[in-house]
């Protein structure tokens, strides 16, 4: 995630390396971590410094990770999350 401000104002910018994600999913997922920050009044955090590691390392572990989430449960469908993670 690149966070830039300018002039008052703040753009963040998101790149996703993985194309085999659903996009729907995917920005489901996005929408809704937005507006769940902006409702919450949450403050970016600082940007990273370079080898700090917050993301699964792995699609097993990043599948660990959603299966354990509540928002994620929240957002995507129980049937649908069961197809993706294979459980």
């Amino acid at each position: 995630m690149y966070i830039e401000t300018w002039q008052g104002r703040t753009r963040v910018e998101l790149r996703s390396p993985d194309a085999t994600g659903n996009p729907y999913l995917v920005y489901a997922l996005l929408i809704r971590a937005g507006l769940s920050g902006i409702e919450r009044k949450l403050e970016l955090p600082e940007e990273m410094a370079g080898n700090e590691a917050y993301l699964p390392g792995s699609r097993k572990e990043a599948a660990k990770v959603a299966a354990e989430s509540s928002f994620v449960k929240e957002i995507v469908p129980e049937g649908i999350l069961k197809e993706y993670l294979n459980i």
